[in-house]
Parts: structure tokens; sequence; C-alpha cells
């Protein structure tokens, strides 16, 4: 079983030579007993996906903090700088009298 997934990985023959010799030799438990690849296959695995589920899990706590503290924190707003009325106001006769000019000169340039 073991060798047959290591096949389907498409790894290069001397990796896959070095690997399948040290998986096919049994490994010694500090019980005494020894476990055949499948074993070590399904106990691989299952620490495999304990550990992309811890990872799983801890990140989307985070996304999930992060995001109820951008709902409870307010956001900055910028400091609004009030305006004299007086500019709010028509502009004057010498203001469009200026702006007349600039465009009579710019038509004249051209």
């Amino acid at each position: 079983m073991g060798i047959n997934i290591l096949r389907k990985l498409r790894i290069n023959q001397s990796l896959f030579t070095f690997i399948v010799y040290f998986l096919q030799k049994s490994v010694r438990q500090p019980s005494g007993e020894t476990m055949d690849i499948e074993q070590l296959m399904m106990q691989s695995l299952q620490l495999l996906g304990l550990g992309m589920g811890a990872v799983f899990i801890i990140l989307t706590l985070l996304i999930c903090i992060i995001w109820a503290v951008s709902k409870i924190v307010p956001e900055e707003q910028p400091d609004v700088i009030p305006v004299p009325s007086d500019r709010l106001s028509k502009p004057g006769h010498q203001h469009i009298a200026a702006i007349q000019a600039a465009i009579h000169k710019y038509r004249k340039s051209r």
C-alpha cells in the first residue's frame, strides 16, 4: 500500500529507492512490538490531519477575532477643518473677472 502511494507521487528513482529502503524496515516501538508500513502510513496521516486541523482552527479563530475587533473598535475619522462662511458665498466680481481674463488669454495664445 505505502509503496503504491510513493509511486503515485512520481518522485525520482533514487529518492524513491531511498524512501522504500527505510520504509520497508520494521520500526520498533518502546513497548517492543513492531509496526509495518501500513500502520506507519496511517499514523503519519493521522498526525498530518491533526496538525493541519490545528492550524486551520487557529487561523479561523484569528480571522474571527480580527473581524470582531474591527467591528467593535470604531474607524478613525479624519479631523474636519471648519471653513469660514465667507469662502462658501458666491464668487465676487474680481474673481469672475480674473477667470474671464485667464480664459481670454488662453484662447488668444492657441
